[in-house]
């Protein structure tokens, strides 16, 4: 069963080509139609449905364009130094300066990495069934994301969520950042809460899930991580059991990976899945992704146009 929405009308496809095509008045489907398999443009079928354009992502590239065009020289010139793209690189490079207090740094990260990012946590909602698994008991997901940045997670759940048919379902979002200038990149600047999550108090109270993206690396980096795990296993002392906890970062040990895992699993916090793009592969299970929208062009900056080496841990509250 293939199901695709457009232009207001519902398709069921059915692999058999002598089913009789029935009507119905009622229900969700206004309209059954049956489609002849062996006739059938399958190839063109999966396309629309899984290459849909990704359009908040869209945007967002270009709204980093223009920033990165008004702050910057001629792109003729510019296209041929990339100072500004080098800088976002080398943040993750030893004794790099993995900082994000600076929005044309910010411009360039969002577009090249972008798109990659907003991919893998797409390809792990779709391998994971995380939100299937909350909306078997309820409407709404309540989402904390730690680190936000220009809200990847929130961008991949509402892709996800339209391409699988459960558009129906609310994200309540709530981001929290402690750099003030993701305001000018992020999808949904009024759900951006600055904060230091690695001092600050934050409220997990009715949270079905917390994303931690790519922000232990970077606390690792600054030697800040240790204090982080401190403060965040205080807070999720008002976790509800039941809810998941998603860490997003590098495939490598010396970036922490393996101390945040040690960590967090214990009795409370039941490690359910660990995933990877590149690298790693130890009793992980490989994410198979595609970039989930195609590449714009004419843009100051490149886009990063292969995976990431990247793992996803999965959580859930246990008591």
């Amino acid at each position: 069963l293939l199901l695709y929405d457009e232009i207001k009308k519902s398709y069921h496809l059915t692999i058999g080509t002598k089913e009789e095509v029935k009507a119905y008045k009622n229900g969700i489907f206004s309209q059954y139609l049956l489609i002849d398999y062996y006739n059938f443009n399958i190839d063109k079928f999966k396309k629309l449905g899984t290459k849909d354009e990704c359009v908040y992502m869209n945007n967002i590239i270009k709204k980093c364009n223009k920033i990165i065009e008004e702050n910057n020289q001629a792109y003729s010139t510019y296209k041929t130094n990339n100072k500004c793209l080098n800088c976002v690189r080398d943040s993750y490079k030893p004794n790099g300066n993995d900082k994000y207090d600076c929005l044309i740094k910010l411009a360039h990260y969002t577009i090249y990495y972008g798109i990659s990012y907003v991919s893998e946590i797409y390809y792990f909602l779709k391998k994971s069934q995380i939100l299937e698994k909350i909306i078997n008991n309820k409407k709404d997901i309540k989402v904390l994301s730690l680190g936000c940045g220009f809200m990847p997670d929130l961008i991949a759940m509402d892709k996800y969520k339209n391409d699988m048919w459960i558009k129906d379902i609310e994200i309540d979002y709530q981001g929290y950042d402690i750099e003030a200038l993701w305001e000018e990149i992020a999808l949904c600047p009024q759900c951006l809460l600055i904060k230091d999550v690695v001092n600050d108090n934050f409220d997990c109270t009715d949270v079905d899930i917390i994303f931690v993206n790519k922000l232990f690396s970077t606390l690792k980096r600054n030697e800040l991580h240790m204090y982080f795990l401190c403060n965040f296993k205080n807070q999720l002392e008002d976790l509800p059991i039941g809810s998941f906890i998603v860490y997003n970062d590098v495939n490598n040990e010396n970036e922490g990976r393996d101390i945040f895992n040690k960590c967090i699993s214990n009795k409370s916090y039941k490690l359910i899945q660990k995933f990877y793009t590149q690298g790693y592969t130890q009793e992980y299970t490989k994410l198979d992704m595609e970039f989930i929208c195609d590449f714009q062009t004419d843009l100051y900056t490149k886009i990063k146009d292969y995976p990431n080496k990247t793992v996803f841990f999965l959580y859930q509250k246990v008591k």
